[in-house]
């Protein structure tokens, strides 16, 4: 079930709901989209800042008009990956924006969508919070359409200093496209000391890496050694893995 891309049914709204308490001040939305997942962060986490982050200007303009009245949401019309620049990007003009991505390969993975190139002014993570004046973050939510390992990297200061609470990061077939593997999350997040598992409805399987577990699409979180508390409230062991 946790394949699904319903946030119901997967467990991201579970997991936002498990986030109560856990003093989540400060959160990034990269790849924000139309605005939904930042729209139950504010319903789930009341006292939450979140700075919602969308590349294209499109669909930026779209996100400021949902939250034009709401104080606690920033929208950023930039991208972000492990290097500056202006980079090249395929929107998907077909209305449905969670296509628009920066690794299209109709080769790997040939779809319906209609893809029109773009451009847009890319920074790192690092760059962009130490500009902002943030030490912190206590949740990095990044759903990228294939570039979530780039963004992840790009926080790479923030992470080896465990400035960075929580994270989650999606893996499915647009990590195929940008030629990642799952093993690359591991081994980054692993090596600044941070628990990795795939989300299920339930909860966290924070278990160690597998060559089984590639291929196996879905959300998967990485949460700070160093909090003890939200690891044990959020692991959870499933009846078998599986998709």
């Amino acid at each position: 079930m946790n394949a699904s891309f319903d946030p119901e049914v997967n467990g991201e709204f579970f997991l936002l709901r498990s986030l109560q308490g856990s003093q989540i001040k400060t959160a990034f939305d990269v790849g924000a989209n139309d605005g939904d997942h930042a729209g139950e962060m504010l319903a789930a986490l009341p006292d939450t800042r979140i700075f919602a982050f969308e590349m294209d200007s499109e669909i930026s303009e779209k996100l400021n008009e949902r939250f034009i009245d709401e104080n606690r949401v920033t929208v950023v019309n930039i991208g972000l990956s492990d290097r500056r620049g202006n980079f090249e990007y395929f929107f998907n003009s077909a209305g449905n924006h969670s296509g628009t991505t920066m690794f299209y390969d109709p080769a790997v993975r040939p779809n319906k969508y209609s893809h029109e190139e773009r451009s847009a002014k890319f920074v790192t993570g690092d760059e962009f919070c130490s500009d902002a004046g943030l030490d912190s973050l206590d949740f990095l939510k990044v759903d990228t359409e294939g570039a979530d390992f780039a963004v992840l990297k790009g926080f790479s200061d923030m992470l080896s200093n465990k400035n960075i609470r929580l994270l989650q990061f999606e893996y499915n077939f647009h990590a195929f496209n940008a030629r990642v593997f799952l093993y690359d999350f591991y081994k980054l997040l692993e090596s600044f000391d941070y628990k990795v598992g795939r989300l299920f409805p339930k909860g966290v399987d924070f278990s160690p890496y597998s060559i089984e577990y590639e291929g196996l699409k879905g959300m998967y979180v990485a949460v700070s050694s160093s909090e003890q508390k939200m690891l044990n409230t959020l692991s959870y062991k499933p009846p078998h893995r599986s998709t």
